[in-house]
């Protein structure tokens, strides 16, 4: 087996991985950003929300971390909505031809079969 020849890639294709770490990085800064306020919320909204012995800046990192994955998740599946897809290049032609194939190979197959039985009780 041999290796593929690397293919050509024009446009802003080629700085989608600076693109894709830029992002990362930029989530981890709003997560950052917005974990003191998203730990004020659980402790006003859920009354079952105690951090008695949790540093508050461990608190901060744990809330960095839960808000990252979601970030993190919804702009994976917007990018993966967004992101364009190789058309396929089948028609309904081919299709067709493919079917009526299939369709003739097993008909050919049943006839084999029934002669096969024909030999076998004869």
């Amino acid at each position: 087996m041999g290796f593929k020849e690397p293919r050509d890639i024009s446009g802003i294709r080629k700085y989608w991985p600076v693109l894709g770490f830029v992002m990362i990085v930029m989530l981890a800064l709003i997560a950052y950003a917005a974990a003191p306020a998203v730990v004020d919320l659980l402790r006003d909204a859920v009354p079952q929300f105690r951090t008695p012995g949790i540093p508050r800046e461990q608190l901060r990192l744990g809330a960095t971390v839960l808000i990252f994955l979601v970030l993190g998740g919804v702009a994976t599946l917007i990018l993966a909505m967004a992101a364009p897809k190789r058309s396929l290049d089948i028609s309904t032609k081919d299709l067709l031809k493919e079917r009526e194939a299939i369709q003739k190979r097993k008909a050919a197959e049943r006839k084999r079969m029934r002669d096969i039985n024909r030999q076998i009780r004869g």
